[in-house]
Order: C-alpha cells, then sequence, then structure tokens
C-alpha cells in the first residue's frame, strides 16, 4: 500500500497495481515456505499434531517436501508469463546482471520511484538512510550489499557508507549516520526505523512528522500534494569530496578527457562528474564486434596507416589532412599535417629514412596510397605496402579507431579551451603526444611509449591543452622597465620545452621559461590582464639547475619540430637557433581573423573589431548594394559570404564583407573578369615626370570601391554573419561586391564612365592612366584599384578634381603623396627618393631573419642557377620568399632582381642551397635596407629615353641558354627594368646580343606610347656593348650565320628607322645592364649602382 500511495499519480496505472499486489502475494507464499520448511526446533510447540516434512507428498508433482498449495508449478512469473519460477529468478533477468542471495541484501526501500533527486524522503518501510549524491559524504567507507526497491521491483547496488550533516530551514542540525551511498536510486531517504534506533520517536500527527527527544522536539517534514513526506533538510557538500573532484577533473582535462580507467591505472584520482565537453566530443554508437589477429612482437615493423581529411577549417599554416603511423606492436601513433594528399609520399620517405625497421604498411585502398609514388617510395626502402581490399575499412581498424581516438580529444580539447577551430593541427599533434602516454587496453594497459622506449613517460610536466601561461621575455627582445614576461596561451609540447601562441598576433614559438595557470576559465584567459609581480609560479622551466624536460624525442615530434633541430650542449650560453623556425612564424598572422573567432579577443578587440563591422554595413546600405527578397527561384542556391579582417599598418581596424566568388558559375552569375591596373614602369614614369615638371601631387583611396560598381547579371547572397534578421530572406545584389569574380572590372567601368564625364582622356597604351589638358595645364590621375595618384601643375584645379572625385565616390581625405602602395616618396626640391624599408623589415621579421647577419652582395660574384641545383631537396616557403623578393625587386630594388631571377629558376625542385642563396639575399637586404632608388631633376629636362642592354650568353651551364638584360631610363631616371632567360639556345654572343636587342625594343616602344601621350620625347638612343650585333642592325646585309634571326633583324631596323633611334657602343666599364645579367662582386655592383643612380645611401 506504501509503495502505490507514494507514487506520483501520473505513474499510477491498473498494470502498475496488478503489479504490486502480485508482488506482495509472491512475498507471502515466500514467508509460508519458509515457515513450513523451518526445522521442527524452531517451531512452536504448541502444534498439538506436528506434521513429519520427510513424508509429506505433493499432489501435483508428487515430490516430498512441501504440499499441493507451496508447489513451485503453480507460481507463474510476472516478467515472462511462465509457470514454474518467479519474476526475481526468472532468466530473462538475471541474464544481465550477476546472480545475488537473498540474505545479501541489507536494507529494503518501498518508496522511492522517479521522485527528486535532491530532496530527502521521510519512509516508514525503509531500513536504512539512503542517498544518491556523493558530494554530501564527508568520507566515504567502501561497503557491499544490495537493497530491494519496491518501486523498481529490482535489486540495487550500495557503493558504501558514511555520516551526512546538514540543516533544515528552521535552523535544526541533523547528522544522519550509517547512511548507505546508492548511486542508482532516485531519490533520497530517511528512515523512520533509524531515527528510532537513534532514541527519538517520530509521530505522524496533522499532516506533519515531528520528531521527539529528550531535549529538543522539531518538524521533520510536511506532508505534500503526491501524498510523500518531504522533509527541507539540505545536506553541506563535504569539502573532502570538493578538493578530490577538483583534482580528479584537473588531471581530466591535462590528459586530453581520458576516462577514469586511465587515470585509475596511473593511480590518480578520479570522478564520476558529468563533462559536457566528453559527450559532445565522444558520444559514439555501439562498437563492432572484432576478429584475433595476431601481433607483432617487436616494435616499428608493421604500421597502419590512414588520411584523415580534408578538415575544415585548415590550420593556422594551411594544413587539411592528417596522416596517422600506429605501430602495430606498441600502438605508438605519430602524426603528420599535410596540405593536399599528393604530400603522402614525400611524408612516407620521412618517416621511412626514421624507422628503417618497418617491414609492412597496412593501409586502405585509397588511390593515394596505392599510387605509383608511394609504391615507388616503399619499393626503395624494402617496405611492402599492404592494402585493404575496397570498400573494406574495417580490415584498417587500428588506423581508423585511432583517427576517432584523436579527434575525440581534439574536439574535448578545443571545446575545453574554447580556441578556435584552425587550432585543431595543434590539438591532434597534443593529443598523439598524450595518446602514447596513457595506459592502452588493447595492450595489456601499458603505454605505447613504454613499450616503444622501454621506460615509462614522466608526466609531471603534462599541462591543460589551451591554458593561460607566462612566458619569459628574452632580456634582449625588452627594455629595462619592460615586463619581465608575457601572457600566452599553451598550445602543445615540444621536444625543446613547450609551444605557446600569442593571443593577439598569434605567432607561435617554443619555449622552456614558461610558468602555467591551469585553474582560470577560458574566458577570462583572453581578456584578463597579465599580473606578472603577483603571478604564482606553479612551473619555471627556465632555471639553470632544473631537471631537463622528460620528454623524449621521438617521431612524434619530429614531425611537429622539424625546424628546431637538437644541438649540443655547452657551457656558454648560446642564441637560440633561427635556422628552422621560420614555419611558426608563417604559420600565423594577425589578419587571419575569422568571425567566429572574434568572441574569444579581449572585450576592446571586439569592441573595435564590431565598429568596423557596422561601418562595412552601413557602406552597404548607403550604397544600396543589395534588396533583401524572397529566393524566386528554388534551383538556385544563394552564395554563401564571410567576413574578412585586416589591421592597417596605421592601426584602424577594417572589416571587409566579400562574397564567396568560387561559387559563381560561369555564363549565369559572370562573363568577363578582366580588369586593369596601373603597372610598375608607367607608375614610376609618371613619378618622373612629376618631378622634372614640379607637378603637385596628392594621394586618395576609395572606401569600398567595388561596392560601386554596377552588376549586369542576377546574384543572390545570404545574409551576413552577425546581421541575419530571422526572416530567411536572401540579399538580391544590385552592386558589385567583394569577392564577386566581376567585381574588380565593374568598379573599373564605374570609375572609367566617370572620368569620361569629366573629360578626363584614358591612355590608349596603359588605360590606368587618364590625363586631362587644358589651356597649358595638366592633370594626371594613376588608377590602381582603388588606389589614386593625382597630380597637375595648378593646384586649384588638382582640388577642383578631387572634389568631384569625393562628391561622386565615397572617398578618404587626400594628402600629399608621402607614400603610394607602400612605397614611401620623399620628394625635395631636386630629388624624388623611393623605398620600401618598412617592406623589408616585415619581410624579414617574417621570415625569422631580423638580427641576422647582413653581407654587402646579393650572391657570390659569377654565381648561376647551376651552382645551387646540386644538393639535397628542401621543403619550406621557398616560393614565398621568392614571390616576396620578386615584388621588391621589380618595384624599388633593382640590385636584387638577377639573383631573384637566377634562383626562383628552381622553385620546382628547391634545394638547401638554394634556400642559402635566398637567405643570402635577405642578409644583403638586411645590411642595405636604406638603400633608396633616387631619382635626380634636371634643371633643363632633355625628356631624352635611353635604354642600356646587355645579354650574357650560354651563362647556365645546364641548358646553356642566355640571359636578357636591359633597363630603360627616361630623363636619366630609370623607370623599366627587365632579367630574362631566352627562350632558344644561341649559337653565338652575338645572335644572344640581337634576341635581347629585339625584346627591350618590344618595351621601349610600348613606354615611348605612353610618354607621348602625357609629355614629349626629343630623343631615344640604345646603348650596346657588341659591336657585331651593333653592325648586324645598322647593316642592311645579312650574314649567312644569322639567316635564322632574319625576323628579329627587319624588326629591329625598321623600328630605329620610323622611331629614330640611334644605337651607340658604351664601354665594358660602363655597362648598366650588367646588373641584370650575372652576378656582380662589391666593388662593381657599388660602381654600377652609383653610376646610374639607381641606388646609393642616404
Amino acid at each position: 500500500k506504501s509503495a502505490i500511495e507514494n507514487q506520483p499519480s501520473e505513474h499510477v496505472s491498473l498494470q502498475f497495481v496488478v503489479s504490486r499486489l502480485l508482488d506482495a502475494e509472491a512475498l507471502l507464499k515466500d514467508r509460508r515456505v519458509s515457515e513450513t520448511k523451518a526445522p521442527r526446533s524452531e517451531l512452536s510447540n504448541d502444534v498439538a499434531f506436528p506434521t513429519n516434512q520427510q513424508t509429506v507428498v505433493c499432489f501435483r508433482c508428487n515430490k516430498k517436501g512441501h504440499i499441493a498449495r507451496f508447489c513451485d508449478k503453480t507460481v507463474v512469473c510476472h516478467h515472462c508469463g511462465k509457470l514454474g519460477h518467479k519474476k526475481r529468478n526468472c532468466r530473462l533477468l538475471t541474464r544481465k546482471k550477476p546472480p545475488f542471495k537473498e540474505e545479501e541484501a541489507a536494507a529494503v526501500s518501498f518508496v522511492v520511484g522517479e521522485g527528486e533527486v535532491k530532496k530527502f524522503i521521510v519512509d516508514s518501510g525503509a531500513t536504512s538512510h539512503m542517498c544518491s549524491q556523493r558530494e554530501w559524504f564527508e568520507e566515504l567507507k567502501p561497503s557491499s550489499g544490495t537493497v530491494s526497491c519496491a518501486a523498481k521491483s529490482s535489486l540495487l547496488e550500495v557503493a558504501g557508507t558514511c555520516v551526512i550533516r546538514g540543516r533544515l530551514k528552521n535552523g535544526q542540525e541533523i547528522v544522519l549516520t550509517n547512511v548507505l551511498f546508492i548511486p542508482e536510486l532516485n531519490g533520497n531517504l530517511i528512515s523512520v526505523k533509524q531515527i528510532q534506533k537513534a532514541g527519538y520517536s517520530v509521530l505522524f500527527k496533522d499532516n506533519k512528522a515531528i520528531v521527539k527527544g529528550k531535549n529538543k522536539t522539531f518538524v521533520l517534514c510536511e506532508l505534500n500534494s503526491k501524498g510523500q513526506y518531504v522533509s527541507d533538510f539540505f545536506p553541506t557538500v563535504s569539502n573532502t569530496f570538493v578538493a578530490e573532484t577538483e583534482e580528479a577533473e584537473l588531471w581530466h582535462r591535462r590528459l586530453g578527457h581520458s576516462g577514469n580507467y586511465a587515470l585509475r591505472k596511473h593511480g590518480l584520482p578520479t570522478s564520476d562528474s558529468f563533462c559536457e565537453n566528453c559527450v559532445l566530443a565522444k558520444q559514439s554508437a555501439e562498437p563492432i564486434g572484432k576478429g584475433n589477429r595476431r601481433r607483432e612482437s617487436a616494435p616499428m615493423r608493421m604500421i597502419h596507416s590512414d588520411l584523415c581529411g580534408p578538415v575544415e577549417p585548415a590550420t593556422l599554416s594551411g594544413e587539411r589532412y592528417v596522416l596517422t603511423f600506429v605501430d602495430d606492436y606498441s600502438r605508438f601513433c605519430e602524426v603528420r599535417l599535410i596540405k593536399k594528399k599528393s604530400d603522402i609520399a614525400v611524408e612516407f620517405n620521412k618517416f621511412l629514412k626514421v624507422n628503417d625497421t618497418v617491414k609492412r604498411i597496412r593501409c586502405d585502398n585509397a588511390k593515394e596510397y596505392v599510387s605509383g609514388e608511394l609504391q615507388k617510395v616503399a619499393r626503395n626502402a624494402g617496405v611492402e605496402i599492404d592494402p585493404c581490399p575496397p570498400y573494406t575499412p574495417q580490415l584498417n581498424g587500428v588506423a581508423e579507431r585511432m583517427n576517432r581516438t584523436l579527434f575525440d580529444k581534439v574536439r574535448a580539447m578545443l571545446y575545453d579551451s574554447k580556441l578556435p577551430k584552425s587550432c585543431w593541427g595543434y590539438a591532434i599533434q597534443t593529443a598523439a603526444f598524450l595518446h602514447n602516454r596513457i595506459p592502452c587496453t588493447s595492450i595489456n594497459d601499458c603505454t605505447p611509449y613504454e613499450l616503444k622506449y622501454s621506460t615509462k613517460p614522466d608526466l609531471s610536466k603534462i599541462r591543460i591543452f589551451g591554458c593561460d601561461a607566462y612566458v619569459k621575455v628574452a632580456d634582449t627582445q625588452r627594455r629595462k622597465l619592460d615586463p619581465k614576461s608575457k601572457k600566452i596561451i599553451f598550445i602543445g609540447y615540444s621536444s625543446m620545452g613547450y609551444r605557446v601562441m600569442d593571443p593577439v598576433t598569434r605567432r607561435v614559438t617554443v619555449s622552456r621559461n614558461v610558468r602555467f595557470v591551469e585553474k582560470k576559465i577560458i574566458s577570462d584567459k583572453l581578456s584578463a590582464t597579465p599580473n606578472i609581480e603577483n603571478q604564482e609560479d606553479t612551473s619555471d622551466l627556465g632555471e639553470e639547475n632544473e631537471k631537463e624536460m622528460d620528454i623524449k624525442l621521438e617521431e612524434t615530434e619530429k614531425a611537429i619540430d622539424d625546424k628546431y633541430p637538437e644541438f649540443r650542449r655547452s657551457q656558454r650560453e648560446r642564441k637560440p637557433p633561427v635556422r628552422y623556425p621560420f614555419n611558426e612564424a608563417l604559420s600565423t598572422t594577425n589578419e587571419e581573423l575569422t568571425f567566429d573567432e572574434i568572441k574569444f579577443l579581449p572585450n576592446e578587440e571586439q569592441s573595435n573589431w564590431k565598429s568596423a563591422m557596422d561601418e562595412e554595413m552601413l557602406s552597404m546600405q548607403k550604397n544600396k548594394v543589395w534588396d533583401l527578397v524572397e529566393l524566386p527561384e528554388k534551383e538556385k542556391q544563394p552564395i554563401t559570404c564571410k567576413w574578412i579582417f585586416k589591421r592597417k599598418r596605421d592601426g584602424k581596424y577594417k572589416a571587409r564583407l566579400v562574397a564567396r566568388g568560387f561559387m559563381q558559375n560561369e555564363g549565369a552569375d559572370y562573363t568577363e573578369t578582366f580588369s586593369s591596373v596601373i603597372s610598375m614602369p608607367s607608375l614610376r614614369l609618371v613619378l618622373v615626370l612629376i618631378l622634372q615638371e614640379n607637378l603637385h601631387s596628392y594621394v586618395m583611396d576609395v572606401k569600398t570601391a567595388f561596392l560601386n560598381g554596377d552588376l549586369d547579371e542576377v546574384v543572390y547572397i545570404g545574409q551576413p554573419q552577425g546581421y541575419d534578421d530571422g526572416t530567411r530572406k536572401v540579399c538580391k545584389l544590385n552592386k558589385s561586391l567583394y569577392g564577386l569574380k566581376q567585381a574588380p572590372r565593374q568598379w573599373f567601368h564605374k570609375f572609367q564612365q566617370f572620368m569620361n564625364k569629366v573629360k578626363f582622356k584614358q591612355s590608349t597604351s596603359d588605360p590606368c592612366i587618364f590625363i586631362r589638358k587644358e589651356k597649358g595645364r595638366k592633370i594626371i590621375i594613376c588608377l590602381y584599384v582603388d588606389d589614386l595618384l593625382i597630380a597637375g601643375s595648378d593646384p586649384d584645379e588638382v582640388k577642383t578634381v578631387i572634389n568631384l572625385l569625393q562628391n561622386e565616390f565615397d572617398m578618404s581625405k587626400s594628402a600629399p603623396a608621402t607614400e603610394f602602395l607602400g612605397i614611401r616618396l620623399v620628394f625635395t626640391p631636386t630629388e624624388l627618393k623611393l623605398d620600401q624599408e618598412e617592406y623589408i623589415d616585415k619581410m624579414l621579421k617574417r621570415f625569422n631573419m631580423p638580427d641576422c647577419k647582413p653581407c654587402s652582395t646579393p650572391l657570390e660574384p659569377k654565381c648561376t642557377s647551376a651552382d645551387f641545383a646540386n644538393s639535397e631537396l628542401f621543403e619550406g616557403p621557398f616560393r614565398e620568399l621568392i614571390g616576396s623578393l620578386l615584388y621588391l625587386a621589380v618595384t624599388t630594388r633593382p640590385d636584387i632582381l638577377f639573383s631573384v631571377n637566377c634562383l626562383s629558376q628552381l622553385q620546382e625542385k628547391p634545394t638547401v642551397a638554394a634556400w642559402t642563396g635566398l637567405k643570402r639575399i635577405l642578409r644583403y637586404l638586411k645590411g642595405t635596407k636604406n638603400f633608396k632608388l633616387v631619382y635626380k631633376k634636371l634643371h633643363n629636362p632633355n625628356f631624352n629615353i635611353d635604354l642600356y642592354v646587355d645579354a650574357d650568353w650560354a651563362s647556365d651551364t645546364i641548358d646553356r641558354k642566355s640571359v636578357s638584360g636591359y633597363v630603360l631610363m627616361f630623363c636619366n631616371c630609370p623607370i623599366l627594368w627587365c632579367c630574362k632567360k631566352q627562350n632558344c639556345i644561341s649559337l653565338s654572343s652575338t645572335e644572344a646580343e640581337i634576341i635581347a636587342l629585339s625584346k627591350s625594343l618590344q618595351d621601349l616602344l610600348y613606354y615611348k606610347n605612353v610618354v607621348n601621350e602625357i609629355s614629349r620625347i626629343n630623343s631615344i638612343s640604345i646603348y650596346e656593348d657588341n659591336q657585331s650585333a651593333i653592325k648586324s642592325v645598322t647593316n642592311e646585309n645579312v650574314c649567312g650565320r644569322l639567316k635564322h634571326l632574319d625576323v628579329k633583324l627587319k624588326f629591329i631596323r625598321e623600328t630605329l628607322i620610323n622611331h629614330c633611334i640611334s644605337v651607340k657602343y658604351v664601354c665594358t666599364e660602363n655597362r648598366i645592364a650588367d646588373l641584370f645579367t650575372k652576378s656582380l662582386s662589391k666593388c662593381k655592383l657599388y660602381k654600377l649602382l652609383c653610376f646610374c643612380s639607381v641606388c646609393m645611401r642616404d
């Protein structure tokens, strides 16, 4: 009756009542049977005619020892409905749990069903106090036994006993002793019997339970609407439990959210507390059974491998794939991050060179594994590739399961640390590092590290991934009163220390001098200000007497740290190596923020970026870029968009909304895409004219220039992140948007139309130069995307044009031309200086060479590309550095053009020697970063064009092709320089000179037309040092040896006659073009630089 009355009304049904009654009937029968089977000595002596149990025969089953009404054949099971057994003995139930003995049941509970787990219910039928909340017990003592719960019709396991202390709402203190800890109990019980045993009486009166003692009386509980006596007793949380739980959770997070099993194996505390990050990262379906397979008997003989990806988003350095190697014997795991699938053969080659004991590799049947390139690598190393049959990845289960294990840890660590998803590369390297140090059931609870290296791993240096840390700033990188440490984020391990990331610049470094703050919540981590003075020293790896970090150099860390080579110990203080850490600098840049990452920045940073986004959206509204509409074409999917965040050189925060143009379909969303920009020689030509004609010059830029272009096609995009109104409408574009393939072209057409409207004439040679000449006054406008250079002879007229532009477009304020396209312009009455010193400093910092030792020449004298070809292959940012140097060479530093051109020929197969050569160019730039391109003003401008041409015949010993070099001078100022290997092999130096002359004349004619449209030309001269070539181009007779060059010779002769060009001989000492055909010594290099006034020191 009590079990039925105390159930919630919604749980009481006819079936429930019948089941409880049948259970009660069975309980009564059990008691009668036990009385019948009791020994004679225990029976009452008052029985008049005692029965001999051995002679009693059942009339139903014909067995002795019981009568028919107690026969088991009449019993019906209430679970399966069959005769011959009761529900508690039903085989269908006993299969799922271990057998138990009835006499082990320590207590009985009739009340608790699906009640409130935090409340205590007073139960007159309970034999003991019971509780399911572990944190309320002070010192839990282990105990075994079971509890019979009538509400659940089952037995519950007792995990221990202890004391619980607490208070009622009226302030009365209560101590419950011998309380049973039952984790599966859906509630908590106070036993009336246990209260009575303690010397108190319990009186149920007026719907209240009143406890009376010798000296005090108080109300324990009141009857609620459900018919239950629920007490307002609330226990206090045990301090011991809190400390144990905190420590267990700390190690749980330190070890990459490992389970309690692994923690117990290390002798670490465990906790049953709920971890949401583990559920989000690790919840999975039921496992599939596995078959038997013979394991290897020694490490690194058989390797399981798998390629996982592409992973979105890419890592900070652009990797999208993870290549895993798992040792069959030890389960030791190594990971490699790669950008594309084709890199798998290169990584396998590295792995097999280090692990020469590998005999077989088990992998799936993917194309990248069975391709000829990887097979060739394996064949050379004597390794067998053992691919699984197609469409059976289960046979590669070891590697597949390792991928799941690693990514479970990655997700949990990223969720826990609140770091952006782009940090998954660091997280998976850390996950592999931790996996190798955690016991594994498949290898008999050993660690992979122990099986491979025969020594136990040391966990004393393990820290929580993504926690706050402070790294010591090198003395050479701070001033006297600057802080000695900097707040950073811990993101992994290295053989040389800890891997940390600056949360502002996102630059990644490795340091041993780190102090950690593991208990601080992550939300405070990115916004708090470091308090250096009061920081607790939890770990200082920077002390000289500190024991070296016991992290053994292994292959996993080689993949992470191949740019940090191990070096011998020395007593002297050494500078950190700067040869290889450039990858860390390249992997991070403070311009690679995403919308999701903004919310993890400090509050002030978030506010600045939010203001930049609001400004961008205001520009969208002002230009009426789109209209919100319902998507009319169901089959046409809208193009998505994203935010691009960038800090400009002046510190301004710029947010740009861009469309994902790669989703556009040609012919439907766009047609033509080409758009012009002014060439660098044309820009330098205009600058020369500004200097020589005393023009007034200004610079401006158009804000959100692409938003001014009108679209000819119908394009839809989704609503921007952070500004979605929830209506599921899309944006129909009226104007072009950044990211669209046709956006630059549409903007240029818009600007072109406006220039025609205000009577500017577009140059026929360079369409990005606009000229207006009226009454002897001249105005020139140069356009490079959205940057404008405006120059004119009349300052009032220039300002009038500027006002017209500002009325038509949203533009920045005009300013004197001191910088344009990253080039610093210094005008004086007698000269103009151009330099990119700031760009050089950034490039040196980017490639980790800001403190390199300068050198006097870009390359050693007489060097060619063949000198760098015979060396081992180099893997690194070779192309990135070539591109950075080439931009500088064609802009303001012609002195490095030949060196960059020479080394760029090895881009397909870069070598270590070529990389050393590129670093030598950086060292040369370090020593000459204050060199400037200097244009001298002439007292009487002659407006002459001079062309210096040269060719280095058969200089390349590999293919014997010649190199052409020339420089075009206007008013004695270099505006164009070129260095290029010729396409064909020349049979003589004369042929090489003629080919170079033919190519240079084509450029001369182009820029001659540009000059004629803006100004005038007095004379044109070509300077050549080869007498045979001069005679060949000026003589009508064709030599028999040059018949195959007849077309080029006729072109040169016709050009010389039609344009009144003279060809002159120049002596060897004054050959300026030598700068672009060969590597020169320091003396000759500086002489030519000074001779032609190309570069010079201040």
